[in-house]
């Protein structure tokens, strides 16, 4: 809670926070599992987050997304690159990436007076991904 207390006194009273985690926290895949970790972890502490500092009136919610355009996977090979996408593509029911907007929608939402009832919740960005 170290990093708590530290952003603590920085807030006001209806600030609204959006930390990012990913989809790989939901998909079980061993070879993000490092990664997959790493973005559970800022689910857990969100949540924990959002309990710390309701009573001030302060909203912590989590973005996860899916497969979003991007080069993340940039340093990949081509063909390796392309083969990940074909393999993650067969499995978000809406067919197709994700745009760096779509995401942001969402975000904007969640930092918004739109969302002032919303707190320690997670929102995907995943084309249906993680709803199975």
């Amino acid at each position: 809670m170290l990093q708590l207390a530290m952003l603590s006194p920085l807030l006001r009273p209806g600030t609204s926070i959006v930390l990012t985690s990913s989809s790989s926290t939901y998909e079980g895949a061993s070879a993000t599992s490092l990664y997959a970790a790493t973005k559970g972890a800022v689910v857990a502490m969100a949540r924990s987050w959002a309990s710390a500092m309701a009573p001030r009136g302060i909203r912590v919610n989590v973005l996860v997304p899916g497969p979003i355009e991007s080069n993340l996977r940039s340093f990949l090979p081509d063909e390796a690159r392309q083969e990940f996408e074909r393999f993650v593509l067969n499995q978000v029911p809406l067919g197709r990436v994700g745009t760096a907007d779509e995401a942001a929608a969402v975000a904007l939402f969640l930092l918004s007076d739109d969302s002032s009832y919303v707190t320690g919740s997670q929102y995907a960005v995943d084309g249906g991904l993680i709803m199975h």
